[in-house]
């Protein structure tokens, strides 16, 4: 539900600022430029996220997990550590998962924030596009 108000909200003023300045002759092939660039850039957006998303998750896996050492202080006090375990085998494998699901997370976030920054980028260009101007021919 949420999808379809966003699109309907998002796609008919951008279709309308798209062909304000364009006569109605031209609709057709416009609209079939406008939908082709439309999907090619919507495809390149999302390997770029996707991709950002795996190398920020990998980033942050590696950065969280140098800090698992023996040799860390804090992780000898009991209330730092909870119910992670670093002497069995067991308790590694769940601390590793949860060090992914958190870098996980930390990706998907920045992921967000590259596609809000590009919303703000198109609300900015539509506040751009002037309207067209009709003469009166007589």
């Amino acid at each position: 539900m949420l999808r379809g108000m966003a699109i309907g909200i998002i796609w008919v003023p951008l279709t309308i600022a798209s062909f304000a300045t364009l006569d109605s002759p031209f609709w057709p092939e416009a609209m079939a430029i406008f939908h082709l660039l439309r999907n090619i850039g919507s495809s390149f957006f999302i390997s770029l996220c996707v991709a950002d998303v795996v190398r920020v998750t990998a980033q942050n896996y590696g950065r969280m997990t140098e800090m698992i050492s023996p040799f860390n202080k804090r992780l000898t006090l009991p209330w730092v550590m909870g119910g992670w375990d670093t002497d069995t085998l067991a308790g590694l494998a769940r601390l590793s998962k949860e060090i992914g699901r958190q870098a996980a997370m930390i990706g998907y976030l920045d992921a967000f924030a590259m596609y809000t920054a590009a919303s703000a980028g198109a609300v900015i260009l539509v506040m751009l596009v002037r309207r067209r101007r009709y003469t009166d021919a007589a």
